[in-house]
């Protein structure tokens, strides 16, 4: 049997992979190697986890979990914006509003993801968004965002589909629609 540390060692191209097509999405102040941490640590979760899993599902699901750490790690960063007391106003404990990287929330601002995922899924710029995205998903994660978004199928027929657990089709879905918010976000205010 492979040991752990063969396995994160034949596997730590994932994380690569995976920053090079998340990094240039992402505000500048975020740092490659803070996301490379945090992935390594979800790496090392998913090989203490594997249990029976072949290769292929193996790396499937390290990808997904390496793609929610640094997604996580980015939520995290985005919070930690923090307003800072104006100067020379009262009693020096009014916010600031700092300016953030281009669609990030403002800080003490609150992160609704269902609300955030329905106004992506809403705008006009979505059907594109989509188009743009597909052809760049891993092809199982593709065929799960065609039927739900093309087709119109509900999560338990495409996790029936798939043989998968409807949390594993979520976790899919979920980590898709996060890589097009990223574009999302990056889009001029009026086009949303």
């Amino acid at each position: 049997m492979i040991d752990d540390q063969t396995i994160i060692q034949s596997h730590v191209y994932l994380i690569n992979e995976i920053l090079d097509q998340v990094i240039p999405k992402l505000p500048p102040d975020i740092k490659r190697q803070e996301l490379f941490d945090h992935s390594v640590c979800a790496l090392i979760a998913c090989v203490r986890k594997r249990g029976a899993l072949e290769d292929s599902a193996f790396k499937t699901y390290a990808q997904t979990r390496i793609r929610g750490a640094i997604f996580d790690e980015v939520r995290r960063h985005a919070s930690q914006q923090t307003a800072r007391p104006k100067k020379g106003k009262g009693n020096g404990l009014e916010a600031e509003n700092e300016k953030l990287p281009t669609g990030w929330f403002a800080p003490g601002e609150s992160f609704d993801a269902d609300a955030e995922l329905k106004r992506m899924l809403e705008s006009n710029d979505w059907p594109k968004l989509l188009a743009d995205h597909l052809p760049r998903m891993p092809e199982n994660t593709r065929k799960m965002m065609q039927m739900l978004h093309e087709q119109g199928l509900k999560i338990d027929k495409i996790a029936s589909a798939f043989g998968l657990t409807e949390s594993k089709v979520e976790a899919f879905l979920s980590a898709a629609h996060l890589d097009i918010y990223a574009d999302f976000m990056r889009l001029p205010k009026t086009s949303k």
